[in-house]
């Protein structure tokens, strides 16, 4: 999707609804409420906070509805994402990174239901905030999984 473009995901029934700040820009997602937190520096930026909060899910499991607008956004690493949100509030709605075509994460402050989140595990915690004590009971790593097998066990399902 282009900056200004209409949002334009098939619809699907779904389980989870979110939207903006606004409430201009709307979603149905059908996926659970299974995401990790993300405390790099960018995320700390992005989410105004200590971490943001991922939903992975396949892109064809999200509709969105609304005006939508779109920039991309080059990691040190020279990956690149592009990145959703609404043009009026300026709230990122989700990513898509260009090098995982057809997956995308809603970030977790935008459901209309934030407590049913389920944390899966923590990303970048070579950058979390030292005051901020993590589950020990949750998978960790100090910056990213490294195979596409730690990413399903970030992403709470199995590799397949």
């Amino acid at each position: 999707m282009a900056d200004g473009a209409k949002g334009t995901r098939e619809a699907v029934k779904g389980d989870l609804t979110g939207s903006c700040q606004c409430g201009a820009v709307t979603y149905r997602a059908k996926s659970a409420a299974r995401g990790y937190a993300c405390h790099c520096l960018d995320c700390q930026k992005q989410s105004s906070s200590a971490f943001g909060i991922s939903i992975p899910m396949d892109a064809t499991d999200l509709s969105v509805e609304g005006d939508i607008a779109c920039f991309t956004k080059t990691a040190d690493s020279g990956a690149q994402t592009d990145c959703y949100f609404c043009p009026r509030c300026g709230s990122r709605i989700y990513h898509e990174g260009k090098g995982r075509l057809g997956k995308v994460t809603i970030k977790g402050g935008t459901l209309d239901d934030t407590s049913a989140i389920e944390l899966t595990g923590h990303v970048w915690t070579s950058r979390k905030q030292a005051w901020l004590d993590l589950d020990p009971d949750l998978p960790a790593w100090e910056t990213q999984p490294a195979s596409p097998e730690e990413w399903e066990l970030l992403w709470g399902r199995k590799a397949q």
